[in-house]
């Protein structure tokens, strides 16, 4: 995810944490931007950024993101990078 996608997701939900250097299955060790927390939040996160983005250039890229969103299951919360 990239950074700027995941500062916007964090500050549309606060029960959203921020990780800067992530590093999911399958990544060899290489670090990514994540948020982790509640789906419910990483959902309202999304709608909120998207509804913010409507009319702006940065739309697809936050699209392509999103299409390209990969998941880690942490127990009680999920990281979304």
């Amino acid at each position: 995810m990239k950074p700027w996608i995941a500062k916007r997701l964090r500050a549309a939900s606060h029960q959203l944490e921020l990780e800067d250097d992530y590093s999911g299955r399958g990544m060899m060790g290489s670090t990514t931007s994540a948020v982790v927390g509640p789906i419910g939040a990483f959902v309202f996160a999304v709608a909120q950024v998207a509804w913010d983005l409507e009319y702006e250039s940065e739309q697809g890229e936050f699209n392509a993101d999103l299409l390209a969103l990969r998941t880690d299951s942490m127990g009680r919360e999920t990281v979304f990078y």
